[in-house]
């Protein structure tokens, strides 16, 4: 009985040469692995890159049958947008018209005017697709003083403008 090793020693050096000839990227880490086969055995090579057997005998039947594009990741169900382009356009509009609207409050006006229910997150990432940028409020410690904090703030206020004079 022929071992994978036998069975696909040219599958096996082919993707030795192709690893150097391409970026770095998720399937030059398969072709690494795949290439380590023909110093070692089946069992070491997946122990070090910490996959199964099978795995690596799985890119090693891809790349003979694909090549690298078999190795390449490939989206398997990619999620529709929720909004088309006219709805983005008029998110862009509300955020130019107040920049400091909230993420709860987009969500609320989109579900209002489109009938689209959207996460904080999927908002969020709308508004960096669309180069602006998320505003945060400024985190207050449950110990702290308000009085202290407005003083603070007066005085601080109070030094620079002596400074500046």
């Amino acid at each position: 009985m022929k071992t994978i090793k036998q069975t696909h020693r040219h599958t096996i050096l082919k993707a030795a040469r192709v690893v150097k000839t391409i970026p770095f990227s998720k399937a030059t880490i398969k072709l690494q692995a795949i290439s380590a086969v023909s110093h070692s055995t089946i069992n070491k090579v997946s122990e070090v890159f910490n996959i199964a057997n099978t795995t690596l005998k799985f890119w090693i039947r891809t790349f003979e049958k694909s090549g690298i594009e078999g190795l390449e990741s490939k989206v398997k169900n990619p999620k529709k947008p929720k909004l088309d382009q006219a709805q983005k356009e008029q998110v862009r509009s509300w955020i130019e018209i107040d920049p400091n609207i909230t993420m709860k409050k987009l969500k609320f006006m989109i579900m209002k005017n489109f009938n689209v229910e959207i996460s904080l997150v999927g908002i969020w990432k709308n508004v960096q697709k669309m180069d602006f940028s998320h505003i945060t409020a400024r985190s207050v410690h449950h110990k702290q003083d308000k009085e202290k904090l407005e003083e603070f703030k007066k005085n601080s206020n109070r030094n620079k403008r002596q400074e500046s004079q």
